[in-house]
């Protein structure tokens, strides 16, 4: 069965999140009986498309949520990729972020640790995007969640989405059985919301379906967000390119 390839090694956490004022964090989360929300970040591809680590290439800061202290520890002034996209999340009300990272990749793995997120590496490199995801689920586990519990799905390389856009999502009400998703200018995006229940789902899946079969045969609560926002992975040089000259135009204009 496919499940039994999904073992892990290890779950590293960075010691940022390890510490006792996080521990008592979630605790208190735990206690409170609030709705806890999750995210999982595959970030376990080879980049064959753009020809070099995508999660590592150069990235201008936009500016935004600058009064963040983790930016100032990182340098998010002077950032890649995969710091703009962490330094989002971990910005946001999301409550833990789970990073899946291949268990060979030793760079993105220091990259990524210098953040408040768990990273989760796989002793047999996920073959897909559902697979890392299943990763992160399983790792996600260890808290219990119950049916009011969410989690996003989002590829690491999304280095427009920004914090605002995640809380705006965060702070939908849907039921138990809906998906949140986002949409810009009608199209649908990244990051999708699930509900916990629906986790299982995931496990099911077959060899030839993705975590968006999931999405499509459930009730879908779109968010709308304008067409300057829109969240894209970036795959190809022009890809990164494009959004990497966006970038640089929206830190000019906020200047």
């Amino acid at each position: 069965m496919q499940l039994q390839k999904l073992r892990v090694v290890q779950w590293i956490v960075s010691p940022k999140l390890a510490d006792r004022e996080s521990t008592q964090f979630f605790n208190k989360r735990q206690m409170s009986g609030k709705p806890k929300c999750y995210a999982i970040l595959p970030a376990a591809g080879r980049s064959r498309r753009m020809g070099q680590p995508k999660l590592l290439l150069p990235w201008p800061n936009d500016g935004s949520d600058s009064s963040s202290p983790q930016s100032d520890a990182v340098g998010i002034s002077n950032s890649r990729v995969i710091d703009q996209v962490l330094h989002a999340w971990t910005c946001s009300r999301t409550d833990e972020v789970v990073v899946i990272v291949r268990h060979d990749d030793q760079e993105l793995r220091d990259a990524c640790s210098r953040w408040k997120v768990s990273i989760v590496q796989p002793e047999i490199a996920p073959g897909d995007m559902k697979e890392s995801v299943q990763h992160g689920l399983r790792y996600l586990q260890k808290h219990q969640p119950n049916s009011i519990d969410r989690f996003f799905v989002a590829p690491a390389d999304t280095p427009t989405i920004s914090s605002a856009i995640i809380n705006r999502l965060v702070d939908m009400t849907a039921d138990q059985d809906t998906i949140v998703v986002p949409t810009f200018a009608g199209r649908s995006g990244h990051p999708v919301l699930l509900p916990w229940g629906l986790s299982q789902e995931i496990f099911a899946l077959g060899e030839n379906e993705g975590v968006d079969q999931v999405v499509s045969r459930h009730p879908q609560m779109m968010v709308e967000f304008g067409a300057d926002e829109r969240v894209g992975d970036v795959d190809t040089p022009d890809e990164y390119e494009a959004a990497f000259q966006l970038a640089q135009k929206r830190r000019t204009n906020q200047r």
